[in-house]
């Protein structure tokens, strides 16, 4: 897995390089033996600096994964909470799309069943 970090406005600790891989690992492993060839954009980004240190952070990450590309975006006041919920995002983008797929496999089966009970001799 190839990961690139981009700061805007921030810069990216060891800490938080460090959390954001594991999350990132934590989130893709359901992809199994295609992990190894994802390629993955993050983006940490410091939005709005208020007073009484009300900072707000943005977290970005995109996964592409043979031609497919995951997504997911979180705004919060804590780096570490946008990174949270980005992995969340993250999680349950490729658990979606994994559903999709077994589900199109299966109904192909059942088509072609239901095509061969057409052929009884």
């Amino acid at each position: 897995m190839n990961i690139t970090f981009k700061g805007t406005n921030y810069t990216i600790t060891p800490d938080i390089e460090k959390l954001c891989t594991e999350r990132i690992h934590a989130a893709t492993r359901s992809l199994g033996a295609k992990k190894d060839s994802a390629l993955v954009e993050v983006e940490l980004e410091l939005v709005e600096e208020r007073k009484n240190n009300n900072a707000v952070y943005r977290a970005e990450v995109n996964v592409s994964v043979d031609g497919k590309l995951y997504r997911a975006e979180s705004t919060r006041r804590s780096m570490r909470n946008a990174i949270s919920d980005v992995k969340k995002g993250l999680g349950n983008e490729i658990r979606k799309d994994r559903g999709k797929n077994s589900s199109m496999f299966r109904r192909g089966g059942r088509k072609v069943k239901s095509l061969l009970r057409g052929f009884k001799r």
